[in-house]
Parts: structure tokens; sequence; C-alpha cells
């Protein structure tokens, strides 16, 4: 008997997705395409399936999923033939329960007893399907899965076909609900729904850069639970339709995919709705993603899923690839007046306010949505991590990329997160490297200066010719430079772009001293954030210099270059020196700005700090002081910058040895900190580290762990797992517990964040370096108090991966903790 053409089996295995004779005829039709011979051999086909199996075809039969609890045949009529029941073994693997059916097979709980027993889920392709075609396609994907491992991804342990040819693999059993229900269930708020989804985002880009598309996500796909230690866990379950992205396997399996719709329609991206499709990539993914994310700010879709299904094929592909959605915040307003119960319960699972859930979803989230849901792929996210990006971007008030490239938009932003000034060169490069700092810094001189319309008009043409020439420049070496780059030290591309940039000013191309010195505050700033401090010396005086040779030292913009230029002293440590430029600086400011004037608290904002770690205190505290009352004064415009002064304050009084005093302080602040900005913001986190501190010097162990241990968990949803504050405070944890003894305690700390770290930073890599030292003073206190042998032991082994990860091994394994954890 002559096997059906892949052509044919695509087309059969599509058209059994259709639960009736009328979808099936409708899909055909448009499938077929008038090609009468084909249309026939697919119905022919179609006709011994159903003589094989006569309920498979049965209008509705096809979509009932039942319960778990339903008997085998009448859950899914196309397996009721083959005998398959509770009980029953596939391979070395006994049914236990159905756990879920999809288009192309079901999925039960089954038991493993060899070589190792454990439950496992194990997926069935249902009859009709069981072509060679699909088993090769599977054969790839289960080989594809195979190399992927990261905790985010439910591994793949074992595959084949039953005796009647049926293919199945056997996959980790994910004990989890998914993840729209668990955020609902659980209340979780928006800023926790975006850690979550962040998460996701990860494990997918995971499987990408191993050349596995996921062409199916959706919640069902995603399964959450609790870890450990009580944090939400999500699992990407079912790559079932992955296809591999590498030429090889690709090359192995495209036939099977031609002419094939796969994915669910409420998710699926433009191009998965072409019949032939075959140019599927990562950003069908993106697209999907952008869904989910759309459904967990809002509770709904895009689209309406009933009108979806119960569209024909034709109008399933017009709406997805035609129909542009409205944006989450639109959904969301229009929904309010038509379903006012639903909208409460929507309101009342995301743990907030219904005006403030408004506005959390205006402008910035409804932006990234839908730039995931783009209609063409090249104006989407380039990738997975993308989306991840831009998320923790919007978390700290960072300017997000899906936005509009008016500079009123980043101006806002950049103002949120410095609104008196503070940090003000970070600003403006930050600004300038945007393009706007041109436009910026002309409308604010001019206007300072009270100059006539049409000098502020002249100076802002001025300003903005020269800043666009400066981005055209910077633009071309700087565009693919994030700051996650600088935060997890991995500097090698940075490095190579800015020293494109220094040779570049080494040309004769760049003759006007404002471009260059711009140039030079740009670079230097960037070497000084990655702390390569010897180059940013080579940058920021003459930025500085030239600013003051060209437009004099008073000037605002020469004030800027001085600030950082003194910022650089500071963080070379030679404070004495830093003490002197921040004199001067302040000095000016007061003199240019006046005493009332923001910029000028700024000013009295890093001397202060100067003078703290000189251990001139008193002095340090009296700048404080006056800088605290400047920013009240500014009432809330000037908010955030007083509580980043009392921060300061707070410091130098723990450092002073005023402990009760800097604690009292920064639990006041910390209550205000979360009620204004939130216990989001870098600076909360900030306040709770400095809080933790001051109680470890007293010597309230037991308090400083339960701030850290707050601390670690708003770490990871903000900076996320590897993030050197992240890391940071994971080692403050566990040195507060070692100082309590708590061994095992401070034992597990470690144990987890070195395992995290050797699956994403290399051996050398400094937070690897400071955890293996950490843990090897760990067990040589727990060996002299009562570790004995046990400890002794595991301060060799680590001392043994110690070196093996300096050496750039890559280090697969762990000692397994003394404690027993």
């Amino acid at each position: 008997m002559t096997q059906p053409g892949p052509k044919i089996e695509a087309l059969v295995a599509e058209a059994l997705r259709n639960d009736s004779p009328d979808k099936r005829s409708a899909f055909l039709s448009i499938a077929c395409a008038g090609n009468e011979q084909l249309r026939h051999e697919v119905e022919k086909r179609l006709a011994a399936i159903e003589a094989e199996e006569p309920t498979l075809l049965s209008d509705g039969s096809h979509s009932d999923r039942g319960t778990a609890t339903e008997p085998q045949s009448a859950r899914s009529p196309g397996f009721a033939t083959l005998g398959l029941v509770r009980g029953n073994w596939v391979g070395r693997y006994q049914l236990l329960e159905i756990l879920g059916e999809g288009g192309f097979g079901v999925v039960w709980r089954a038991t493993q007893t060899e070589p190792v027993r454990r439950d496992v889920a194990l997926k069935l392709i249902k009859p009709g399907m069981d072509s060679h075609a699909v088993l090769s396609r599977f054969e790839a994907e289960r080989q594809m899965l195979a190399v992927m491992d990261h905790p985010g991804i439910a591994k793949v342990f074992d595959g084949g076909a039953t005796e009647r040819g049926l293919p199945y693999f056997v996959m980790e059993l994910v004990e989890g609900e998914p993840i729209t229900a668990f955020c609902d269930r659980h209340s979780l708020s928006i800023p926790e729904r975006l850690s979550l989804f962040m998460a996701v985002c990860d494990a997918v880009q995971h499987a990408h850069m191993k050349g596995v598309i996921h062409r199916d996500l959706k919640p069902s796909n995603i399964l959450v639970r609790y870890d450990a230690i009580g944090r939400p866990h999500p699992t990407v379950i079912d790559f079932g339709i992955a296809k591999a992205l590498s030429h090889h396997l690709a090359a192995e399996t495209a036939f099977t995919q031609q002419g094939q719709m796969i994915g669910t329609p409420e998710y699926m991206s433009p191009e998965q709705a072409e019949v032939t499709a075959s140019d599927i990539d990562t950003r069908s993914d993106v697209y999907s993603l952008g869904v989910l994310l759309y459904e967990l700010l809002t509770g709904t879709l895009p689209f309406d899923a009933k009108q979806l299904r119960a569209a024909g094929f034709a109008e399933i592909q017009r709406i997805i690839r035609d129909v542009d959605p409205p944006r989450p915040s639109t959904k969301l307003s229009t929904g309010l007046d038509a379903d006012h119960a639903a909208s409460e319960r929507i309101v009342a699972v995301r743990a907030v306010d219904l005006q403030v859930l408004m506005n959390a979803l205006k402008r910035d989230l409804d932006w990234i949505v839908m730039r995931c849901l783009e209609k063409e792929r090249s104006r989407r996210y380039a990738a997975v991590s993308d989306i991840a990006d831009e998320i923790r971007r919007y978390l700290r008030f960072e300017p997000v990329l899906a936005g509009p490239p008016g500079c009123s938009y980043r101006l806002r932003k950049f103002v949120r997160r410095h609104r008196a000034g503070v940090a003000v060169g970070a600003v403006i490069v930050l600004l300038f490297a945007l393009g706007t700092l041109g436009t910026v810094t002309g409308l604010v001189l001019t206007t300072a200066a009270n100059a006539k319309l049409s000098e502020q008009q002249a100076a802002t043409t001025r300003e903005l010719q020269r800043a666009n020439e400066v981005k055209a420049v910077m633009s071309e070496m700087l565009q693919s430079v994030s700051p996650e780059v600088a935060e997890l030290a991995d500097t090698s591309l940075m490095m190579n772009i800015l020293t494109a940039a220094e040779r570049r000013l080494e040309t004769d191309e760049l003759t006007d001293p404002l471009i260059r010195a711009e140039l030079h505050l740009i670079i230097g700033n960037a070497y000084m954030n990655i702390g390569r401090l010897e180059r940013a010396a080579r940058h920021l005086p003459l930025a500085a210099q030239t600013r003051a040779d060209e437009l004099g030292r008073d000037h605002p913009e020469t004030l800027i270059a001085r600030t950082k230029a003194a910022a650089l002293l500071f963080e070379q440590e030679r404070f004495e020196a830093a003490r002197d430029a921040y004199e001067g600086v302040l000095d000016d400011r007061r003199r240019v700005f006046g005493v009332q004037h923001p910029l000028t608290a700024a000013a009295m904002h890093n001397l202060s700090n100067a003078y703290r770690v000189l251990g001139r205190f008193d002095e340090s505290i009296q700048l404080s002081v006056e800088a605290i009352e400047l920013a009240r004064a500014l009432g809330d415009e000037g908010t955030r910058a007083r509580l980043l002064y009392e921060c300061g304050l707070g410091i130098c009084l723990a450092d002073q040895g005023r402990l009760r005093e800097s604690e009292e302080l920064f639990r006041r602040l910390l209550t205000e900190l979360r009620d204004t900005v939130g216990e989001y913001d870098p600076l909360t986190i900030d306040a709770q580290h400095e809080l933790g501190a001051a109680l470890v010097f007293q010597g309230k162990l037991d308090e400083a762990v339960e701030v850290y241990r707050e601390e670690l968990e708003l770490c990871h949803r903000v900076y996320g797992e590897l993030h050197p504050f992240t890391i940071g405070t994971a080692d403050q944890l566990a040195q507060s517990l070692l100082q309590s003894g708590r061994f095992a305690a401070s034992e597990a700390v470690l144990h987890d964040r070195i395992g995290l770290a050797f699956r994403g930073l290399d051996g050398d890599h400094p937070s690897v370096t400071r955890l293996l030292e950490r843990i090897d003073v760990l067990y040589r206190e727990w060996a002299m108090r009562g570790g004995g042998v046990a400890a002794e032991s595991a301060r060799d082994e680590w001392a043994a991966i110690g070196d093996r990860a300096a050496s750039g091994a890559r280090i697969e394994s762990m000692p397994q903790p003394i404690a027993g954890g």
C-alpha cells in the first residue's frame, strides 16, 4: 500500500483538528486551493481513518476534553479501540490518569519503575497521525529537547512508539497550575506578574539559544508552583511541536511541517496562520508571549476566544493577520463599561486599585505588549530576552525602547528617577545618547538666562545640530550596549565598542571641540560604569577641561562634566581630591543656580559623601540636612531626592557609630519609600540593605536575617538571580546566618546561589569567586565550631571546585550540603 505523501499527511493532520464535517470541508477548500486531485487524496485518507476509528470524526468528539475521572472511552474516542485504560503499560511506563488533551495527543500521568521509580508525564500521539513523517518530526523534536537544560523547562526523559506505532515521549511531571490561574488565585500584583513573566522569558530564550521554537506558548503550557523556599517557579512544558532551527535537523523534518497551522489560535502569530507557512522563527514565540503578557495584565485576550473558535479557518487567518488588537489599557477600559462584575474581579485578583491598574497599563506596558504583537515580525522584539530587558527597564522607571521617540517621554522618565537633579551627569549623558540632550540643554540654558525667544530658538537649533552629529557617531557604536551588560560585568562587547569610539576621536573627522567634549563625557562615563577607571581617566577630565575652555568654568554643561570628573576621583578612592573637586562644584552651583536650586542640593549630597568617607562626619551630616531641607521645599518634585539624601544621612550616622539612630531613620524611610516609590524601586532596596547593615553592627542578627531575606526576594524580582546586587544580598544573608551560628541555613543560601552562578556565569567571574570564598569561610568556621570532619571534607571539595572554576572549567555538579539540604 502506498504511503500518503507529506503534503497529504500534513493536511489530514490539520483537518482532524476541525471538529465537524463543515469545518473540515471549509478548511480543505482553502488549503487545497482548487487542487481537486490533492483534495481527493486528503478526503480518501480521512475516509480511511473514519473507517478505522468511526468516532474520531464524529461531530464535537474531537474537542471534548472531559475530566480526569471520566472513563477513557468517554474522553478520547480516538483511543477507544486501542484498549488504553488506567493500568495499561506503554513501554516501561504504566498509565495512571489523563492530565489533558491537545490537538495532537493525550497526556497521561504515568509511573516509571526502572531504572528509577518516579511519576512522569507521557504524551501519546493520536491515531491518524502515525505516519513516517510525523514520527520523524517527533524524533527530531526529542533530540532537540534533550539538549536543553534549564530549571524553567520540563525535561524530556524518553520517547518511542507503541506496538501500534503511535509515537510517545516522556517528560518531567510538573505539579503546577497554568500561569494565569496561579497569578489570579494568589492575587499577584502587576510587578509580581511581570517578575514571573520575566522568568518565563528566560526559559524560552534558553530554548531559542538551543535551536528550538515552542510554537504553542499559552497559559496551559506554562505551569507555576512554589519552590522550596516559597518563590513562584514557572516551568514551560510541552515543547511538543517544536522545530529545530539548526539546518541539519530542520532539513530532516521540514517536509512534515508544510501546510500545517501549528499552535492555538488565540496565541498564534500571523506567520503561523499561513497554511503553507514554513518560515517560522523565534519571533513567533515573541508574539505568543505578547499575548500571554496581555492576558496577565488585563485578564483578557487581544482577540475574543469565542469569536476565534467559532470562526472558519479563513476568518481566523484574517483576524490574526489583518486585524489590529486594542491596546491592553483600551481593552480593559472597554471591558469596564461592558461587564462591571468581570472588571471588578480582574482588579481584585491583581491586588490593585482600579485607577492604579489603568495608569500602570497606559503608555509603557501598552507599548511593550503592542510591540510584541506587531503583524510584521521585523517590528517585534528581535529576541525574547529583549522583552525581559524592557520589563526590567519599566520596573526601574527607565524609558522603554518600545516607547515613542519624542524627547518629552524620555525626559519624564528621567525626571521621575532623578527629580532633584540627583546624578545629573548620568541623566544628561543618557538623554544625550537618546538624541535629546541638545534640545533639552538649549532650552534649559536659554530659559534660565531669560533670553529673548529668537535667541532661544537659535540656541536650540545649534544644540540640536550638535546633538544629532554626536548621536550619529555614537549610535553606530553604542546602540547594542544595554545597562545589563555593564551590571553583570560581561564587558567584552562594551570594551570593543568603546575602543572603536576612541579611535574615531583620534581622527580629524570631528573638529568641533564641544562635540569632542561630549563624546569624551559619554565614553568616560561608560568606562566608569564598568569599572575601567584608568580608561575613564583619559576622558572625563578632558571633557571637563574642554567645556571650561569653550563655555566657561561656571557654564552648566561644564559643571556637569566637572561633577563626573569628581565622581571619577571618588571611585578611584582619591577621596581628598574628590572632596576638593566637589567643593568647587558646590561653590559654583551656589553662585550660578542659587542656594535654593535642586542642582545645588545634589552637589551638597555629593560633597557629603566625600566628607563621610574621610571621617568628617559632622560636616557630612550638616550638608545632608541642608540638602534634605532644600529638597523638602520643592514639594512633590523633590520627594525622591529628599529620600535619597536621607539614605545618605542614615549611612553617615551608621559610620559614625550612631547605629540606633541609623536604624530608626531607615525604618521610617522604608515605610515612606514603599508608600511613595514602591517596594520594587532600587532606592527602597538600597534602604533595606542599609537597615540590615545597621542591625548587624548592633548584633541584632535575627532581625538582620529577616531584612536580608526580604531584600533578596526583591532583588530577585527587580534585578534577576545573577545581578551583583542580588548576589551581594545573598552574601550578606549568608554571613548574618553564619554569625548567628546557623551554619546549615547559611550553607543552604550559599549552595543555592553558587548553583545559580555556575549555570549562568563563567567560573572566574568575580561574583563566583566571591561566593566560593564565602563558602570556604563557612566551612572553616563550621569545622572549628562542631562541624568536624564533614565540614573539613566539604571545604576541601569546594577548594578543588574553586581551582577548576578559576581555570575556566565548566562545573557540572557540586557537593551535596553536609546538612542534607
